[in-house]
């Protein structure tokens, strides 16, 4: 039986990586000049809006957009298989003189000391290669027009260059950048869908299209969490998300594919619940949220789907031991999947081009897990996960007050006990920033999202405390 179950998960994998690379291929068989309108357009609108756009109350992470458009862009059809791999940006036939490979093997910190700011040489041009090698080749030039940042913390002088990836790609559309570089180390699984859209729509169109269909799935997601677990479960559900900026998440490109795999994923595992094998299951979805997402957010991938059956779990009244060995299964499972998928990607890129994707990513493995060296105007971890977590009670405070007059009293037995396995769950967020503490210190602005598990366990074990007049959790639960 045991080896039955390990051959299952073995062909799951192989099916799934062929159709990841062979997905990954289909995107890169047609020429960029189709999609080239759409990138002009879609160049013009991220150059305006520039990497940081407040859009109402929320402010949109668009450093990582103009990226996507580039690569979508920089496919060479005719080495389909290679563009595929490889996912080069500011690549043009004709245009393209020089390319760089993702060779971040050693530790690059995005800043050095001003006095050993290291440069390379190409064609006579002297290019930085301290400031986000990974991303960016910035000449002389253009770090001389682009006015640095220079701090000093403990008497040591830094040298910061804000790298801007919308003008980048505003400049590479223009014909005005010659220099190509691999991102290979990600499976960038959203390319193909990305270059599809770029067929008919520009940035703006795509991410209309984006938000009307996550209000879609989201009002789809209630009704069926309404039906298995009552009105005060869905507007919870519904409530975190909004609360965790949801409605704008689709103006991301950068964050919408993992939100996609999140919110579809949940959903088929609430209409298939009984017939799913939850385990392997979770493994696709690992390997699914490797395969399309930019380390975003991603334990909302595995968290929603664990909430909802430990949700199940606590309606069939089951042990917190089951509780338990579901969370310790799950995670394997989806951890599992995650981390060979893109350990994968790294092992095929090194043998079929030769390359060192391994080492670098490793490297930067370990460069994620370190404490961030970047000195700036940000305070700790610890102060950041405060200011998350208490984004979050601020928000469950409203929705407590908004009820409160339906409250008729509040009640603590059997609560904490009936949730345990809620509560271990409800550390995972702190678990991932923790661990890779240099991610969350310099992307926090969407790492956030995680935190959307805890107050949604949080939420959950407060409906459990309350008893409202007439009745209402009653018929809820009969309905």
């Amino acid at each position: 039986m045991f080896n039955k179950g390990v051959i299952k998960y073995i062909c799951t994998y192989f099916i799934v990586i062929i159709f990841f690379v062979l997905l990954m291929i289909a995107g890169c068989l047609f020429p960029s000049e189709w999609i080239e309108e759409n990138v002009r357009q879609s160049a013009e609108v991220l150059e305006k809006e520039d990497m940081w756009y407040k859009l109402g109350f929320s402010v949109i992470d668009n450093v990582a957009d103009p990226l996507m458009v580039n690569e979508a862009y920089s496919v060479d059809y005719k080495k389909p298989i290679f563009s595929a791999f490889s996912v080069r940006k500011n690549y043009k036939e004709g245009l393209t003189e020089k390319q760089l490979k993702d060779l971040r093997g050693e530790l690059i910190t995005f800043q050095t000391p001003k006095e050993e700011m290291e440069l390379i040489e190409i064609d006579g041009k002297l290019y930085s290669k301290d400031a986000r090698t990974n991303y960016a080749v910035l000449t002389q030039e253009e770090l001389e027009e682009s006015t640095p940042k220079v701090i000093e913390v403990n008497g040591e002088v830094f040298y910061i260059n804000e790298y801007n990836t919308c003008k980048e790609l505003k400049r590479f559309v223009e014909g005005k950048v010659d220099t190509s570089v691999e991102y290979a180390r990600y499976w960038h699984g959203y390319l193909p869908f990305l270059r599809v859209l770029l067929l008919f729509f520009n940035v703006t169109e795509i991410r209309t299209l984006f938000i009307v269909a996550f209000i879609i799935l989201l009002i789809y997601m209630m009704i069926l969490l309404k039906k298995e677990f009552g009105l005060s479960t869905a507007l919870i559900f519904a409530f975190t998300l909004i609360w965790h900026d949801y409605l704008m998440v689709g103006y991301s490109l950068q964050c919408s594919p993992l939100f996609f795999v999140m919110m579809i994923s949940t959903i088929i595992f609430i209409k298939k619940r009984n017939s799913l094998n939850k385990y392997l299951y979770l493994f696709v979805v690992g390997m699914v949220t490797s395969f399309v997402d930019y380390l975003t957010c991603p334990a909302i991938a595995f968290g929603m789907p664990l909430i909802i059956e430990l949700l199940y779990m606590k309606k069939e009244n089951k042990s917190f031991k089951d509780s338990l060995m579901v969370i310790i299964k799950s995670g394997i499972a989806w951890a599992s999947g995650y981390a060979i998928t893109w350990l994968t990607k790294w092992i095929l890129y090194d043998i079929l081009f030769n390359g060192e994707m391994l080492k670098v990513g490793i490297t930067q493995f370990l460069y994620r897990a370190s404490r961030s060296n970047i000195k700036k105007e940000i305070n700790s971890l610890w102060d950041i996960m405060v200011t998350i977590v208490g984004w979050g009670f601020i928000g469950t405070s409203i929705l407590t007050l908004i009820v409160l007059s339906d409250i008729e009293k509040f009640k603590t037995e059997k609560v904490f006990e009936d949730n345990l396995g809620l509560l271990i769950l409800a550390l995972i967020p702190f678990v991932w920033h923790i661990v890779l503490k240099n991610h969350t210190l310099l992307h926090w602005t969407f790492s956030f999202r995680d935190f959307v598990i805890l107050q949604i366990i949080v939420l959950i074990l407060l409906n459990d405390m309350v008893i409202f007049k007439s009745g209402r959790v009653k018929n809820e639960k009969n309905s």
